[in-house]
């Protein structure tokens, strides 16, 4: 009888996951745009009290990133990415560590950017750890917590 000895293709997490269970702090909103993918930033919506959306202008208020959830099978035609969807109560992770995908190489204790209107390749929630003016929101108290090497890696976040 043989014996598994190796395991292959083992995601080391997902975007949308919380990190660990240090204290933090979430909230729900109300989906105000399309579609939105877990591990994304979110701003104020048209309601700012019950609504959240994908950043769209550099004068958005950032509301927190949005945490997985396992219970939704709403998958984006040709992504297999889950999703919420417009109407759809949202969880923000607002204090705390949340896994996202770096759209660039970060070293932990950079500062957290996000993309609020495409650039360079770049486009609408995509984080970053220097400012590009104009197209970008530095994250009050945030700091990567893990390096990553290349563009489209896992990393996480903490939110103070």
């Amino acid at each position: 009888m043989s014996v598994q000895t190796t395991i292959t293709n083992i995601r080391r997490s997902l975007p949308g996951i919380l990190q660990d269970v240090q204290p933090m702090e979430k909230a729900s909103f109300l989906l105000e745009d399309a579609t939105i993918e877990f591990g994304k930033p979110v701003t104020r919506g048209t309601n700012p009290d019950r609504q959240a959306k994908l950043p769209s202008a550099g004068g958005d208020v950032f509301l927190g990133i949005t945490i997985r959830d396992g219970s939704l099978e709403n998958l984006t035609v040709g992504s297999n990415l889950a999703v919420y969807k417009e109407g759809q109560t949202m969880s923000i992770l607002r204090q705390g560590a949340i896994n996202v995908v770096a759209s660039v190489a970060v070293a932990p204790d950079e500062l957290v950017y996000f993309y609020h209107t495409a650039n360079g390749g770049f486009i609408a929630g995509d984080f970053v750890n220097a400012a590009d003016a104009g197209f970008t929101t530095l994250i009050p108290n945030a700091a990567w917590q893990l390096t990553t090497t290349a563009p489209g890696e896992l990393s996480f976040i903490r939110l103070k």
